[in-house]
C-alpha cells in the first residue's frame, strides 16, 4: 500500500499502527482531519490549528483528595491462557469512576471560511470520543469520559494589540455537554461569526 496516498484514511505506518497524514501542505489545509490536527509528512510540516492544554484535577476534586479521599483505585484483572487455563493475575491503578478534570482547547482562527467546520468536526470528535474511549484497555471498562463546557472565548487580533475587553467575546454555555453545543452551534457562536465578518 502507498503510505503517501491520500485517498485511504489510515495511509501512514507508525511502529505497529497505521494514522492518517497528508503529505503536503496543500492537501492538508483541505483535509479536515490534517486542518485540524496538523500532520507532518515527507515535504512539508503542517502545524495543527489546536493547542491542547493538560487536564488538570478540577478544584472540588482536588480538596478531596487532599482531604484523604482516595481519587484512584486498584483494578485487579485476570488473564486466562486459554489452552492451559492458567490465570495470570495483574493489578492496574486508574482514577475513579466520575472523576473530573479541567481542560482548555485553543483553537486559532487563520482561514474565516473553515473555522465553522473545524470546530464543529471537533466537537464531533469529541462526541464520538464519549461513546469509545480515551487511552488504553477501554474494550475492558477503561478511559470513559464526558466533556461538558462552561465557557467558550473568543479573542480578535486587537485584543492581543489593545488588551480592551471589548474585542473578547465569552460565551457562557453553563455546563452543556457536547452533543448540546453541536445542536446550538449557530446560536451559540453568531457573535463571534458577526465579529469576524467585521473585521
Amino acid at each position: 500500500m502507498n503510505e503517501e496516498n491520500c485517498g485511504r484514511f489510515f495511509n501512514k505506518r507508525i511502529n505497529r499502527g497505521w494514522i492518517h497524514v497528508c503529505p503536503d501542505y496543500s492537501t492538508a489545509i483541505n483535509c479536515p482531519v490534517c486542518r485540524l490536527f496538523g500532520a507532518s509528512g515527507k515535504e512539508s510540516n503542517f502545524p495543527s490549528r489546536l493547542i491542547v492544554r493538560d487536564a488538570f484535577l478540577a478544584k472540588d476534586w482536588e480538596d478531596r483528595w487532599r482531604a484523604g479521599e482516595e481519587i484512584t483505585e486498584a483494578k485487579i484483572e485476570v488473564g486466562i491462557d486459554r489452552v492451559t487455563s492458567q490465570a495470570n493475575p495483574r493489578t492496574n491503578e486508574r482514577v475513579v469512576a466520575g472523576a473530573e478534570f479541567k481542560f482548555e482547547i485553543i483553537y486559532n482562527v487563520e482561514d474565516l471560511k473553515q473555522w465553522e467546520d473545524d470546530i464543529k468536526n471537533l466537537l464531533t470528535a469529541m462526541a464520538l470520543l464519549e461513546d469509545s474511549y480515551l487511552g488504553g484497555s477501554g474494550s475492558r471498562g477503561y478511559g470513559k469520559v464526558k466533556f461538558s463546557f462552561e465557557t467558550f472565548e473568543f479573542r480578535s487580533a486587537d485584543y492581543y494589540r489593545t488588551g480592551e475587553e471589548k474585542e473578547k467575546i465569552a460565551i457562557p454555555v453553563g455546563k452543556k455537554q457536547v452533543i448540546d453545543v453541536l445542536k446550538d452551534f449557530d446560536g451559540l457562536f453568531s457573535g463571534v461569526k458577526e465579529k469576524l465578518e467585521a473585521g
